[in-house]
């Protein structure tokens, strides 16, 4: 239950933000594609700027380089690496050490963390990409359904209150449809 009531405060924070939908899409696309592409630690710093450059909304775009966090990492990162992998050519096997020895040659050594680099790159690339022109889209769509819907209860009340339009009480509900006239 904790988890849904922060993703909805999440989905609120987004689409209540003052921006066009688009500013706000663009942010938040912004926000996901660094969130798989940039180095964890300095993406938030990142997204906010990118996101000014492009006139984009900066709080959204900060907010979703979290996409990626510690439960979601292993899960990204193991996607970039394998779609790397495929992409580039490069196996697994020769990036990711498999023993403790292996480990710490490729800790110390830093030329091997060149191909390592080049996958996960090549794999955030893609993932980031495509998940940022969904995440664009389904932002906007969120904003522009939260809105109109606002606006519609909005409009509701204003007529509710000049007399206009009767309140149908939840316990009312609508009157049943007539049922199909046969004729013999």
């Amino acid at each position: 239950m904790p988890m849904l009531r922060t993703i909805r405060y999440y989905y609120l924070k987004t689409v209540r933000q003052r921006d066009t939908p688009e500013q706000i899409a663009g942010g938040m696309a912004i926000g996901v594609f660094l969130g798989m592409v940039g180095p964890p630690g300095i993406q938030m710093v990142i997204a906010f700027g990118v996101a000014a450059l492009f006139r984009c909304n900066r709080v959204v775009a900060a907010m979703a380089v979290w996409v990626t966090n510690p439960l979601t990492m292993p899960f990204i990162y193991s996607a970039q690496l394998y779609l790397g992998s495929f992409i580039t050519g490069i196996t697994v096997r020769d990036i990711v050490p498999t023993t403790q020895e292996e480990f710490w040659q490729f800790i110390t050594n830093i030329r091997s963390h060149g191909r390592a680099i080049l996958v996960m790159t090549v794999g955030g690339l893609i993932v980031g990409t495509v998940s940022g022109i969904v995440s664009y889209y389904a932002t906007k769509s969120a904003v522009i359904t939260y809105r109109n819907k606002k606006e519609e209860r909005r409009q509701t009340r204003r007529l509710a209150a000049q007399g206009l339009l009767k309140p149908v009480l939840p316990s009312q509900g609508h009157p049943p449809p007539k049922p199909p006239e046969h004729k013999p």
